[in-house]
């Protein structure tokens, strides 16, 4: 069920993971700088019980029009809108454990010379998914976007 730790960790235990990142690549005939953040936080409530938070966020610009300068936002395809999630892992007892996790990918606006060429809706999203132990492996089933928003 995506959880880190291999044995039932202490109650109250809380785990945090944060991760900066910067580039810049210059090729031809464009170049382009990005930089971005990551940083997660888990609280393990009890033995059987985790919840936690997550948020991600990018920016990334290129030269355009080859006259040297980066001034145009990347285009959608190439960067990701910033994303907030929450989630609730359970275990309810040996065989069968639960994630339910709500997404939330914000608005973005892309622009070219300081122009918005493009606008992203932000949405979110419900996943469940199930993990049950069987004699020989688990089976692992998903819903995701249970709401249906596109």
């Amino acid at each position: 069920m995506g959880g880190s730790w291999c044995t039932p960790p202490r109650t109250g235990r809380i785990r945090t993971t944060a991760r900066c990142w910067s580039t810049t690549r210059r090729a031809t005939p464009t170049t382009s700088a990005g930089s971005g953040l990551e940083a997660h936080l888990a609280w393990q409530a009890t033995p059987a019980t985790r919840l936690g938070v997550g948020h991600a966020r990018a920016e990334g610009r290129y030269d355009r029009n080859l006259d040297g300068r980066i001034d145009t936002d990347l285009e959608g395809i190439n960067i990701s809108p910033d994303r907030s999630t929450a989630f609730w892992e359970q275990r309810w007892g040996e065989a069968l454990s639960t994630r339910v996790q709500a997404s939330h990918h914000a608005d973005r606006d892309f622009k070219r010379n300081g122009a918005q060429v493009a606008r992203f809706d932000g949405y979110t999203t419900l996943d469940l998914q199930a993990r049950l132990a069987l004699p020989v492996g688990a089976l692992d089933v998903g819903v995701e976007n249970l709401t249906g928003r596109r």
